[in-house]
């Protein structure tokens, strides 16, 4: 009888242990289901992730600036010909001594193509413009009535200094100057990209070198170009530097649209 009981408690045991090993078995298989969702979720929201901001990465827009100094000249109305057939926009900064009644009619193209206007001084002689804050203010002014008188309906807030804003010329009134153009509610723009096509006598192919090596490296470039009687090789080469930044993935917008108007970093 004892033997009875002692084999039976020791099966009673057995089942036991079987029980609590098959609950372990069983919480085991639950964690591994578990661990194995949790995997699945966390790989399913790193794809979601990684879509989202590949996504976001494709819509962020790569705007390219085209900027002419010194115009108007003979070849503003191919310049115009050109941008018109790539729909892109353009921002020129124009010299008041080179605007006449004969140029109004190219002037009128500039405004009615949806090109924004900008002041590039009135004479471009550095020894007058920048002489004291005094002449500065004067050739700005000479320029911004001559401006007006072509373009009645188009604000004159847009200026950039000859050889930019960090030039040797400037450097000894450039704080009065800011002050006064910042009164004045007249925002400056420098580049971050050069045709260099004002330097020398540049070949087209040179000056889309220099633009290619450049752009690229800028989500939005500021493209320095010039239209002045020496350009004839700027726009022979133009529309080979706007398909190239079409190909590259750039849409063409004018100055007045950029939220922070590129200048160059100060000291």
């Amino acid at each position: 009888m004892m033997y009875m009981k002692q084999r039976h408690k020791k099966r009673a045991g057995l089942l036991v242990i079987s029980l609590l090993f098959l609950c372990l078995l069983s919480e085991a298989f639950v964690w591994q289901m578990q661990m194995k969702k949790v995997k699945e979720t966390w790989q399913e929201s790193m794809e979601e992730k990684m879509e989202d901001e590949n996504r976001m990465q494709s819509e962020v827009k790569k705007i390219a600036y085209i900027t002419f100094d010194d115009g108007p000249s003979q070849y503003t109305a191919r310049i115009l010909d050109v941008l018109k057939m790539y729909h892109a926009p353009a921002t020129f900064f124009l010299i008041g001594t080179n605007i006449c009644e004969e140029r109004k009619p190219v002037l009128m193209r500039m405004e009615k193509e949806g090109h924004a206007i900008g002041i590039h001084t009135y004479s471009h002689n550095a020894k007058e413009i920048y002489a004291s804050n005094e002449s500065f203010q004067e050739d700005f002014m000479r320029a911004e009535e001559m401006l007006n008188r072509y373009f009645p309906n188009h604000k004159m807030n847009l200026y950039r200094f000859p050889w930019g804003s960090e030039n040797a010329y400037l450097k000894p009134i450039e704080k009065g100057v800011f002050t006064w153009l910042r009164e004045k509610k007249i925002t400056y723009v420098d580049w971050n990209v050069s045709g260099e096509d004002s330097v020398g006598n540049p070949s087209g192919s040179q000056i889309f070198e220099n633009v290619k090596k450049d752009v690229t490296r800028f989500q939005e470039p500021v493209i320095l170009l010039h239209d002045s009687s020496i350009n004839k090789n700027t726009v022979s080469i133009l529309p080979c530097i706007l398909a190239y930044l079409q190909e590259n993935g750039y849409q063409f917008q004018t100055i007045t649209t950029m939220k922070n108007p590129y200048q160059f970093p100060k000291d």
